[in-house]
């Protein structure tokens, strides 16, 4: 799409690259301008312009930061209104930091959290001014490269107050895998989204954002008959594979990392893909997702008053194998406690598996400690007692000193060894020394 538009105060906006968009509408850049963006639809209606004119000048204040809020109507050739303008935001969506392509790297922990943290913080925001988000889904979400600061975009898909009829204007659309069971099956234009919805969503890109494959709350290991449920049949019916009271068929995948999590975000997850399944109201909130993740944060980065970490180096190392090996325990426990096969061929496959990787990891173990010990035992090259056992003292050879023929490290290297240049005197004082060791050795 080509053409000048115009602003509302007449300002000219000549469209440039096709940045994004989607069924309701596209996204280009501005010519001239790298700090804006206009939004042009496709096939607006009368409700449309008029949610666009209630957000206009009353985007949230202390979110103008983190928002891709519109800021304008733009206008076409004839005076009529075709989108909105608003600043444009570089990034990259928030799902390349679970599922990283080539040309970037898989996040860090702490990258994660922090991100985890900024989302709950900008729904706990929203919802306080009685906003939903609606539309969730790892798309709207970018992050900047450095991974520290997240944004929302596609603002305009939101459920704002109509202050006016004293109702809301909608959200349209949703995406499948991040809808709540309730709304699965139901024209989401004629619903009227509530905080509880937000949290379902959020809840599932919390989980897809800290765990290590990005992999969804609700994939299971089906071992039930006939096909595998598809996953929001899974999702309508409350087949969480971690549940308390989970269905016989749906178990949890092997690779889950749901074990590895701490406590505190355990009971969040299970609060609300569990309890919250049947009661909506009893759903994790925005506002105690960001309390037990800020918790997890202090706690796996504890610092003292010098800013140092309290635990790292052998510590750290510890509890972070200790956090990945915890779900390979978990798998053996459920192999162990497969219902289908003879519990007593499990414990034999086990017991052979650990006593093959326990051969494998042995053997080089045992190598490398017979091979040092056999070279401790050896005699030492340079002593030459057995010259001297039944010579004469006047006819003992005497042996020119030790001088070898390059230069040693302590030569070559005197930073290394003496934190500073090595000067005439030093280097004849260590070579006295090294002849008196040497004749020693001799006598």
């Amino acid at each position: 799409m080509c053409g000048v538009y115009r602003t509302a105060d007449g300002e000219a906006l000549a469209l440039g690259k096709r940045l994004g968009g989607g069924g309701e509408s596209d996204v280009h850049g501005v010519t001239g301008d790298p700090k804006r963006c206009v939004k042009i639809y496709h096939n607006p209606d009368e409700v449309d312009w008029r949610k666009t004119e209630a957000m206009v000048g009353h985007m949230p204040s202390s979110l103008s930061r983190q928002l891709a809020w519109p800021l304008g109507i733009v206008l076409d050739d004839a005076g009529r209104p075709v989108g909105v303008w608003m600043r444009r935001i570089v990034g990259q969506p928030l799902i390349t930091v679970y599922q990283p392509v080539e040309t970037t790297k898989r996040a860090t922990r702490r990258q994660r959290l922090r991100l985890a943290i900024q989302i709950a913080a900008l729904f706990e925001s929203l919802h306080r001014r009685n906003i939903v988000v609606g539309d969730v889904n790892e798309e709207n979400f970018l992050v900047d490269a450095r991974r520290r600061h997240v944004f929302a975009v596609d603002c305009c898909s939101m459920q704002i107050p109509d202050v006016t009829s004293g109702g809301y204007f909608r959200c349209r659309v949703g995406r499948g895998e991040y809808t709540a069971p309730e709304l699965m099956g139901v024209a989401l234009d004629s619903v009227d989204r509530t905080a509880a919805h937000d949290a379902f969503s959020l809840a599932v890109l919390l989980y897809r954002l800290l765990s290590p494959d990005g992999a969804h709350p609700f994939e299971c290991n089906w071992r039930g008959r006939g096909d595998k449920p598809t996953l929001p049949q899974r999702m309508k019916k409350g087949w969480w594979p971690h549940a308390k009271a989970r269905a016989k068929n749906c178990l949890p995948p092997a690779n889950s990392c749901f074990a590895a999590f701490p406590a505190g975000l355990q009971e969040c997850f299970r609060g609300t893909f569990d309890a919250g399944h049947a009661d909506p109201s009893a759903r994790t909130t925005p506002d105690q997702w960001l309390r037990s993740l800020r918790q997890v944060h202090a706690w796996q980065l504890p610092r003292s008053p010098q800013g140092v970490p309290l635990w790292h180096g052998i510590l750290g190392d510890a509890v972070r194998w200790r956090e990945r090996l915890r779900p390979l325990w978990e798998g053996v426990r459920r192999m162990l406690q497969r219902p289908d096969g003879d519990a007593k061929m499990n414990v034999y496959r086990f017991v052979g598996g650990a006593s093959l990787a326990a051969a494998l990891f042995g053997m080089p173990v045992l190598y490398v400690l017979s091979h040092g010990q056999n070279r401790a035992a050896r005699p030492n090259e340079a002593t030459v007692e057995t010259a001297a056992v039944d010579t004469p003292a006047s006819e003992t050879p005497t042996l020119p000193p030790y001088r070898p023929n390059r230069p040693s490290m302590v030569e070559q290297e005197p930073r290394r060894y003496y934190g500073g240049e090595m000067t005439p005197k030093l280097l004849q004082g260590l070579l006295e020394s090294a002849d008196m060791r040497a004749d020693q050795r001799l006598e």
